[in-house]
Parts: structure tokens; C-alpha cells; sequence
């Protein structure tokens, strides 16, 4: 269909942008090959007339990227390349949050060893006390060290701060003096404003209905319950409560209709629109994704006005064109690039529809039925807004499969069936925003948004709906898929060829989703048992007779989750009947919240609680797994609790409050015996419940969780049913009499293994 063809604007800006993000990533090979390369295709295009200005174009391009990111990110953006050592910052206060371990600051730089020439956003962890004199607009003195984000954190995290503007962190030497209060940040006030209108919309309506309101067009989504926002999730529409270009396109066509409806001409209600744009990115707090949907409004707008036709391509190109040079940092936003990609595969296929009803022969038709013209009409409408939506998702499913872990293969469906409803709720909202105290039409939106509850409810208990990534084979389909798209829009395709190419891009992502459903329920068919073991913490993956568990046992701290999702992503779960934990703390409640944020999980098992302060984190727990709809069960004292074919019996679980903490259970399948001990159940008084509990054991598993050796310990002989060892914990060791009488039984000992599958 060749969509760059006759458009030499969006073509150049679009290859400039490709190396500026390209040559971004920081990899200098990259930049190498290019400057390469770039001669050769110059001395080609001597010799070549007809690509003589394709050739120069491309390099031109190509160069211009390569040295806005040098100037940029190599030059200008890191400031711990120029600056070492202990040096005074002065700065204002951006924001200041809490979490679980103290306080991050996050900062603009005023100046750095009194030098002013550049500024730069910085983030600074403080404890509790200096984070509560902290205020928004505060300028503050202090002398810290500044060290660049590669030495403190992953690619990930990196790409995240960074594409919020973060350039480094800093690391405080003395107390924070705070100058002067200053007024707090434009952004600060905005979500002022914004925080007074969520009040506003669940006071004009019920609750439910005012924060679904506070997330669907204010961008407030943090509000919702975490129900709702897993819902969502599963179903794949998660990107109707991110703000993007689609709500920004309801509220702009119901604002043009009812202009219409009031006699006000396209030109009117295009400036109108225009101003209405810049408002609400303004009152959203211009997120990336309503910026790029925005800027190509105000263009595609301003085209109308003066040559009166629209380009929606050329409009695209240069909304991510202008985001880039304004705020560079931007293209490490994945959400910038899933709008983006979404929007192109969009407008091709509108291209392609309008290609298609051109050639289309007007024939008449006999009059037919009024019930038939509507069961076809909607039957038309079905058709074109699933075959939009694939578009969208083909376009973006590459990024998705390697920016997330999960994907959903309800996500057209489920845009197709919930965006009448989301739109004429978002309608009755913004009314009532507006004018709810004079008009109570508040009251509509309860029996609205109970139905979208409901149906996103009921789609979301459906098992093998939110599939995970961890394979192989869907990745190299979303390759396919991605460039069969790329062939569909690029090349200069007849009309047979490119029916042909449109189905089999919908038939390729019908076969993705069936061999996710596949592998998704095969997952959990594959009887296994895998211990994980990640430094302090031990985690076990279990999947028996259809039935998939975690259990995790660790000091449950703000490294607890990241060790959670590895296990789960690995064993290609999206899903869990049950998660399990072998003793309290009050870091479970945060650790379970992230858990059922990210995953549908049934059953959460805990210890039956045995004093005040467990039943309290016990109280709160309940709260929260009701809350996504989950339950609680627990571990009775020496009683196996079953998964699967699996039995599972804690022998020892630390009270909350001990100084030590420490974990045993055993798990049986069938004629074998598996026995965990964590770190220090080999020292004390423990020592002889330990050997007696694993007295028949077929496999014992030393972990590193819990009370550490500081002195060596040896294993004895008293294992005498053993037949495979897993030592995870530091200074626990064989004797060489007994190493040698093991191996001579045939045991297998493993040393430090990070994952192991003890079944095989």
C-alpha cells in the first residue's frame, strides 16, 4: 500500500526518529557501524542516479539523529560523566513520595559546585523525618555525591527514570537545609485540581461511578480498586484507564456533535477543539500518550483550516517528532510508543478501507427490511472494529511481548464489546462534572458502571485468558505478524495480494492466541516441583494435577516481589490456585498487594495465627484478598495441606516477633518425600527436631532463607533414606567421610543451584 508513498516529510522524520532511538539505547557499536556504513551508501549513491536523493536523504537523517543523541544524552543529560566526588547541590523540590523504607526525593538541580549551566532532575532516598519537612517548591542546600543510574540499576529501571527525566540519584552526606518555601511545581497544582474534581465526581454520584470517572477522564486510575484494575487487565483493555488518544477522541467528537447539533460550523468547532485539546492535556498533566494524541489533533486541525484536507500519518509522525525534541527523554516511555504504534496501525487500516470504498462500484440495491439494514449495519460495525483492533494489537504486540509479560486474548473482543459503554459513561461524566449540582444525572451512571463491572468481572474469571510471554514460539509470531504488517503498509501491494496479506495477518494472531491458550494451560498440565533460590529468600513452584502454586518463604521486604514474579514468569504462569507463605510479617500486606495487582490468584495459605500481632496482619490481609476477590486458608498444625496430588505439611513456622526466623515443611507425592529446612534449623535446639523430620526424607533442601550460619556446620551421617541433597546455605557443608558415603549410596548433591526441578 506503500503509506510513505507521496509523503516525504513523515518518511524523513520517521527515519531521523528510528536512529534517535536506535542510537539512544547507549550501545556505541551501533554508532560505529552507522558512521561505517554511511560513506559506502554515499559513494553508491554517486554512481546511482535514481537513488542519488534517497541515499543523501537517509544519511542526512541518519546523521542529524546520531548527533541530537550524542549532543543530548551523552553531552547534556548525564551529569555524573562530568561530576565527582562530594560537591554542594542546590535545587527545588519536585516531589517527595513514600514507600516501605523511607522517602525518595525527587529534585531539580538549580545549581552543582555553584555551576549553573545545565539543570537536572535527580532522585535522593531520605528517611521519614527529613521527607516530612520536605514541601513541593522547597529550594534546599546540601552536600551529596551524585552517581549515574547504570551503577544502581537495571536496564528496566533505568529505561523508567529515565523516561521521567531522571538523569541520576544522589546520596545525601549531611541534613538537608531548606532556603526557602517556594510555590510548588505547575504539575503539583494541576493534581490539586485534579484530586478536588475525583471528590467532585464521587460526590455527585456513588462511589464506584466517581472513580471510574476519576480514571477514565482525569487520568486518576490509581483510585480504582484493585479488582477493577485486574479486571481490565486480564481482559486487555487496559489502556481505556491509561489515558491516551482514544479518550482524548470521545470527548473531542461528542464536543464536535453537539456543536453540530447547535448549528456551529466545522471551522468553529475545529478551533474550539483546539482550545479544548490544550485544556485537557493541561488538566491531565500532559501524560505522554494525550500529548502525541493532542499535537496530532491540533495538527490534523489546523491542516482542515487552511488547505482544508487532513494527513493523519504526517500528523502522527510530527506529534512524536515534537514530543522528542521537546522532551527527549520521552522515547524510553513504552507507553509513548504503544500509543503511537496503535494509531499507525489504525490509520492504515483506515487508509486501507478508504482505498477499498474508492474502487468499490456504486451499484443499487433494492430496499430491503428495516431489521435487516440494522442486524446488517451492526454486523458491519463488528466486523470493522475488530479488524481495527487487530490492527492495533498486531502493531503493537511485538513491543508488548517484550516490554511485558503477559498478554490477553480478549483484547479485541472486549474493546469491541465495552467502548459503547465507556463512551457514554465518559459522556454522562464529563456532564456531570460540569453541571451534576444543577442536574442530577449522576444517578445514570450507577446502572452504566455496574454493567461494566460486571461484564469485565465476568470475562476475567474465564481461566487462560491473560497469557504468559515466557515462550519462545509467540515471540518469533509476533515477529511474523510484525512484518507481515510491515509488508502489508510499505510495499506496493495489488489488490489480490493484499486481501491475501490481511488474512493471514488475522489468521497468524488467531494462531498466536491458540498456542497461548495451548502452552497456557500446558503450563500447569506438566506435573513438576522447582525450588528457586535467590540469595534470601526460597521460593517453590508446584504444578500438579491442573493445579499451579507458589509457596515463598522469605523476610517478605520490598525485594520479595521481584523474587515472587521471577518464579511465576519462569514457570509461564499468569495465573495461581494457591499462594503460600510459611510465617508472618507485616511486609506480607504490600507483598500480596503487588501480587494480586499483577495476578488472578485464588487462595492465599498462611499459618493459622498464634498472637495478637499475627491476627492484626492477618485482619488486614483478609481485607485486602477481598477486595480482589480471593480467599484465605490456612496450614493446620501438623495437618497436610493438599495441592493437587500434593500434600504439604508445615512442621515449623516462626512466630511473628521471634528474633530468629525459621521454616521446615515437608512435601509428599505419592511413595516420595521432600523436606525444606531453612538456614539455622541445623543449630540449637532445632537440630534434633530437624533430623527427626527428615528422617524418611527422599530429597532435603538446605535453604538460604532465614537465621544464617556464621560458623561452619557439618551434615552427619544421619540421613539415612536420602537420595538427593540441595545446599543453598552458606557454611553448611559434608564432612568428607560423609560426602564420600553418600556418593557411594548414589545420592546427588547439588550446591547453590538457582533453579532446580526436584521431581526429576
Amino acid at each position: 500500500m506503500k503509506i510513505f508513498d507521496k509523503r516525504p516529510l513523515a518518511s524523513v522524520l520517521s527515519i531521523f526518529m528510528f536512529g534517535f532511538v536506535a542510537f539512544s539505547q547507549g550501545e556505541v557499536w551501533l554508532r560505529i557501524t552507522v558512521a561505517a556504513i554511511a560513506p559506502l551508501l554515499l559513494l553508491f549513491a554517486a554512481f546511482n542516479i535514481n537513488l542519488r536523493k534517497l541515499f543523501i536523504g537517509l544519511c542526512a537523517a541518519i546523521a542529524l539523529s546520531m548527533i541530537f543523541s550524542y549532543t543530548y544524552f551523552d553531552c547534556l543529560f548525564y551529569p555524573d560523566k562530568e561530576i565527582e566526588g562530594t560537591l554542594e547541590i542546590t535545587g527545588t523540590v519536585y516531589s517527595v513520595e513514600l514507600d516501605n523504607t523511607g522517602a525518595t526525593v525527587e529534585f531539580e538541580t538549580d545549581s552543582i559546585s555553584e555551576s549553573s549551566l545545565f539543570n537536572h532532575k535527580i532522585i535522593m532516598n531520605v528517611d521519614y523525618d527529613e521527607a516530612n519537612r520536605l514541601s513541593p517548591g522547597d529550594e534546599i542546600k546540601f552536600r551529596g555525591k551524585i552517581q549515574g543510574l547504570n551503577n544502581q540499576y537495571n536496564s528496566e529501571l533505568r529505561r523508567y527514570y529515565t523516561s521521567r527525566g531522571i538523569s541520576a540519584i544522589c546520596e545525601c552526606s549531611d541534613s538537608i537545609e531548606i532556603i526557602s518555601h517556594g510555590t510548588p511545581p505547575l504539575e503539583s497544582t494541576i493534581a490539586t485540581y485534579r484530586e478536588k474534581l475525583s471528590r467532585r465526581a464521587m460526590m455527585l454520584s456513588d462511589n464506584y461511578s466517581g472513580k471510574l470517572i476519576s480514571a477514565l477522564i482525569l487520568g486518576e486510575k490509581e483510585i480504582l480498586d484493585g479488582k477493577t484494575t485486574l479486571d481490565f487487565k486480564r481482559i486487555g483493555i487496559t489502556h481505556m484507564l491509561a489515558l491516551s488518544g482514544m479518550h482524548l477522541a470521545i470527548l473531542s467528537v461528542g464536543i464536535t456533535k453537539l456543536l453540530a447539533f447547535f448549528g456551529i460550523g466545522k471551522r468553529t468547532s475545529g478551533i474550539f477543539n483546539i482550545v479544548f485539546t490544550l485544556f485537557y492535556m493541561g488538566l491531565t498533566g500532559f501524560p505522554v500518550s494525550v500529548v502525541r494524541a493532542g499535537i496530532m489533533l491540533i495538527i490534523a486541525t489546523l491542516l482542515f483550516l487552511i488547505v482544508g484536507s487532513r494527513d493523519s500519518l504526517t500528523s502522527l509522525v510530527i506529534a512524536i517528532f515534537l514530543i522528542s525534541v521537546f522532551n527527549p527523554t520521552s522515547i524510553f516511555d513504552i507507553s509513548l510508543w504503544l500509543s503511537a504504534f496503535a494509531t499507525l496501525g489504525i490509520i492504515v487500516f483506515g487508509e486501507y478501507q478508504s482505498q477499498k470504498f474508492d474502487r468499490k462500484k456504486r451499484v443499487e440495491r433494492k430496499s430491503r427490511p428495516l431489521i435487516l439494514e440494522i442486524i446488517l449495519g451492526l454486523l458491519n460495525y463488528i466486523k470493522l472494529s475488530l479488524l481495527t483492533s487487530v490492527f492495533a494489537i498486531c502493531s503493537t504486540m511485538l513491543i508488548s511481548m517484550l516490554s511485558f509479560d503477559e498478554f490477553s486474548v480478549l483484547s479485541a473482543v472486549s474493546t469491541i464489546l465495552l467502548t459503547p459503554f465507556i463512551t457514554v459513561f465518559m459522556y454522562i461524566g464529563t456532564l456531570t462534572l460540569i453541571i451534576g449540582d444543577l442536574v442530577p444525572i449522576g444517578m445514570i451512571l450507577s446502572p452504566i458502571s455496574t454493567l461494566i463491572k460486571t461484564i469485565t468481572s465476568w470475562l476475567s474469571s474465564y481461566p487462560n485468558i491473560y497469557i504468559s510471554t515466557e515462550h519462545w514460539l509467540l515471540v518469533a509470531m509476533s515477529v511474523i505478524i510484525t512484518v507481515a504488517l510491515c509488508a502489508f503498509f510499505v510495499l506496493k501491494l495489488n489488490k489480490k495480494v493484499r486481501s491475501i496479506v490481511l488474512a493471514s495477518i488475522v489468521i497468524l494472531l488467531t494462531v498466536t492466541y491458540a498456542c497461548g491458550i495451548i502452552i497456557n494451560s500446558s503450563a500447569k498440565s506438566n506435573n513438576a516441583i522447582y525450588y528457586i533460590n535467590d540469595s534470601k529468600t526460597s521460593t517453590f513452584v508446584f504444578k500438579s494435577d491442573d493445579k499451579a502454586a507458589i509457596l515463598h518463604s522469605a523476610t517478605y521486604n520490598q525485594f520479595s516481589n521481584s523474587y515472587a514474579f521471577n518464579a511465576i514468569d519462569y514457570a509461564n504462569l499468569s495465573e495461581l490456585d494457591y499462594y503460600i507463605v510459611t510465617h508472618y510479617g507485616f511486609g506480607l500486606i504490600s507483598h500480596f498487594e503487588e501480587l494480586l495487582k499483577n495476578y488472578k490468584i485464588d487462595v492465599f495459605v498462611l499459618p493459622r495465627p498464634r498472637n495478637d500481632d499475627e491476627k492484626g496482619i492477618l485482619s488486614r490481609i483478609n481485607r485486602l484478598v477481598l477486595e480482589y476477590g480471593s480467599t484465605v486458608e490456612f496450614f493446620e498444625s501438623k495437618t497436610p495441606y493438599t495441592v493437587g496430588e500434593l500434600k504439604i505439611t508445615l512442621n515449623h513456622s516462626t512466630v511473628y516477633g521471634d528474633d530468629s526466623i525459621r521454616a521446615a515443611f515437608t512435601i509428599n507425592d505419592g511413595d516420595t518425600s521432600y523436606t525444606y529446612l531453612s538456614s539455622g534449623m541445623l543449630l540449637e535446639d532445632f537440630s534434633n527436631f530437624a533430623y527427626k523430620i527428615t528422617r524418611n526424607s527422599d530429597v532435603i533442601i538446605f535453604g538460604s532463607h532465614g537465621k544464617s550460619y556464621k560458623d561452619t556446620v557439618n551434615i552427619n551421617e544421619s540421613f539415612e533414606n536420602t537420595k538427593t541433597f540441595i545446599l543453598c546455605s552458606d557454611n553448611l557443608f559434608f564432612t568428607q567421610d560423609s560426602y564420600t558415603l553418600y556418593k557411594d549410596k548414589g545420592c546427588k548433591i547439588f550446591t547453590h543451584p538457582h533453579v532446580i526441578n526436584i521431581m526429576e
